[in-house]
Order: structure tokens, then C-alpha cells, then sequence
């Protein structure tokens, strides 16, 4: 998760764009969901933003660990 999460933001300073693959995001936010206060708590990612409902598991992945994607 770490990996891919910071793979994202080493495209974000590149200006480029990066889908993750569906069944790595899906594991990767599986994974995180059960922990996402641990996570909010720690200071390794940023604060957990809102995203809607209907936004993809990308954009809510990446909202968890408080990126805007």
C-alpha cells in the first residue's frame, strides 16, 4: 500500500496521471479500511479527506490516506 500510494504521489510531482490496476487498489484499500484511523492517527499519511459515495475506489482510496486524487 505504501508503495503504491507514494507511486501516486511521485506522479502527482510529475504532473502525470496514474490509474491503479482495480484488484490492487481493491486490496490495497481493503486492507486499510478496517485500520483508517490507525492510519489517521499515525502521521504516516495525511488526514482522511470526504470524497462522495459514488467516487471511484481510487479517488476513495486516496482520499483515506488523505490525498486528493
Amino acid at each position: 500500500g505504501d508503495v503504491l500510494i507514494h507511486a501516486w504521489d511521485v506522479c502527482q510531482a510529475l504532473n502525470e496521471s496514474l490509474i491503479f490496476n482495480k484488484d490492487v487498489c481493491q486490496t490495497v484499500y481493503d486492507s486499510i479500511y478496517p485500520r483508517r484511523q490507525e492510519f489517521a492517527d499515525s502521521g504516516l499519511f495525511g488526514k482522511p479527506l470526504a470524497v462522495p459515495d459514488e467516487a471511484s475506489l481510487q479517488t476513495k482510496l486516496l482520499a483515506m490516506v488523505g490525498r486528493k486524487g
